[in-house]
C-alpha cells in the first residue's frame, strides 16, 4: 500500500475539486491510502507529520516555505507537482485576453530551490502528451525537471450507468458554470440555442445564467441521469481551448462518452487528432455548424455511435489508467500494473 497526500487548492466544489476527488478514488480503488488535503485548512508540517505520505501531489503555484520544509525533511518522499504553463509559447500569450495560469517569478524560484534540496520527480499538466512540450517545456529545459502529461479522464463511480429519468428529459442538457471569461465562448456557441423556446433545454450550474432555461444547481448523484435523459449533450471550451491546439481538454468529454451520451462539441485539434481520432465526438468548427449538428441529432437525422466513444474512454481514459500512468512515470511498475488489474476486476464486477 502507498500513502498519497494530494493537495487541494480549489476553495470550493469547482472542476479541479472534482478531478482531484476522482484521482483520489482511483488510488483508493487500487488499494492505496489517500488524503485529499485542503491546503487552506491546516499547516503543511502538521499534515505531513500526521499522514506520513510516500507520494506528495501538489502544485507549482501553491508551493510555499512550509510545504518545502515538510518535503525536504523526508528524503524518500516522491514529489509530483501540477505545473503552470511555462514555455516559449506562454511567453507570447496575452494574459489580459487569455487569463490562463502562467508561472510567475516567485513560483519558478520556489520550484527551483526545492528541486535543489529535494529533486522533484516530475511536473505534469492535464494536456495531451503531444501538446505539453508547447506549454511546459521550460520546466525541463531551464530547470531540468521532467515534464509529463496526466490528462483528465472519467470517474467510473460517478460518470457511468446513467438512467433515463422522465423528470429530467430534455433535447439538450448542459451542466456548467457561467462567468465573464467562459461567457466569451458560451455566448457565441450556446446561448443562441436558448432563444429557440421550442427546444427543451436544461442548464444546471453553480453560477446564474442569463437564460430562462437555467435550473440552478443539481446534486452530483443526478448529473449522469440528467445527461442520459437528453437527446444530445454539448461541450464548449473556454477561449484558450484552441490556442495552438494546446490540449486544455476538460473532463466533460470523457464523462459524457463513458455514459454513452451523444456529444456535439466545438472543434479542437487535440480532440480530433490525439484523443478521439475515430469520430467518437461530433465536432463543429463554427457556431453555425454546431447549431446545425445539434438540431440534426435532436431530429434523428444525425446518428452518433455512442458505443464507440464508450469503448475508447473505458479502455484508455479512466482515472485508473491515469493512476497507472503516474506510477509508471515514477518507475513503480508493480503498482502500475496492479492498478490496471484492479480496474479490470472492478469493471467486470460492475458490468462496465
Amino acid at each position: 500500500m502507498v500513502k498519497v497526500l494530494y493537495a487541494d487548492d480549489s476553495r470550493g466544489n469547482n472542476a479541479w475539486y472534482y478531478a482531484r476527488k476522482s484521482f483520489a478514488k482511483a488510488f483508493v480503488g487500487c488499494g492505496h491510502e489517500v488524503l485529499l488535503w485542503d491546503i487552506h485548512s491546516k499547516p503543511a508540517i502538521d499534515i505531513f507529520d500526521q499522514f506520513q505520505p510516500d507520494i506528495y501531489i501538489g502544485q507549482t503555484y501553491t508551493l510555499d516555505r512550509g510545504i518545502c520544509k515538510a518535503i525536504v525533511e523526508r528524503p524518500s518522499l516522491r514529489v509530483i507537482l501540477k505545473g503552470s504553463d511555462y514555455s516559449h509559447y506562454s511567453d507570447s500569450i496575452d494574459i489580459s485576453k487569455y487569463p490562463i495560469l502562467i508561472a510567475n517569478d516567485k513560483e519558478i524560484k520556489n520550484v527551483e530551490e526545492l528541486n535543489k534540496l529535494h529533486p522533484i520527480d516530475f511536473i505534469f499538466s492535464h494536456y495531451h502528451p503531444n501538446r505539453i512540450q508547447t506549454t511546459h517545456n521550460y520546466w525541463q529545459d531551464k530547470l531540468g525537471i521532467p515534464v509529463k502529461a496526466i490528462s483528465l479522464a472519467t470517474d467510473i463511480t460517478e460518470h457511468t450507468n446513467g438512467e433515463f429519468k422522465e423528470e429530467l428529459k430534455s433535447d439538450i442538457a448542459f451542466v456548467s458554470g457561467y462567468w465573464d471569461y467562459k461567457a466569451i465562448t458560451l455566448n457565441k456557441w450556446f446561448i443562441p440555442l436558448c432563444s429557440d423556446l421550442n427546444l427543451n433545454i436544461k442548464v444546471f450550474g453553480n453560477r446564474n445564467w442569463p437564460i430562462p432555461q437555467y435550473c440552478g444547481s443539481i446534486p452530483d448523484s443526478l448529473v449522469r441521469h440528467l445527461h442520459k435523459s437528453a437527446k444530445v449533450c454539448v461541450n464548449i471550451g473556454e477561449p484558450h481551448y484552441k490556442l495552438d491546439g494546446n490540449g486544455d481538454l476538460n473532463e466533460r468529454t470523457f464523462k459524457l462518452l463513458s455514459n454513452k451520451c451523444p456529444i456535439v462539441q466545438d472543434y479542437s485539434q487535440t480532440i480530433a487528432e490525439d484523443f478521439f481520432p475515430n469520430g467518437e465526438v461530433e465536432l463543429a468548427k463554427t457556431p453555425e455548424e454546431f447549431k446545425e449538428k445539434i438540431y440534426a441529432v435532436i431530429s434523428g437525422d444525425l446518428k452518433i455511435d455512442t458505443q464507440k466513444g464508450y469503448d475508447t474512454v473505458m479502455n484508455n481514459h479512466t482515472y485508473f489508467s491515469r493512476v497507472s500512468g503516474l506510477f509508471s512515470y515514477l518507475g513503480m511498475e508493480n503498482e502500475s500494473i496492479d492498478a490496471l488489474i484492479k480496474y479490470e476486476q472492478i469493471r467486470k464486477d460492475n458490468n462496465l
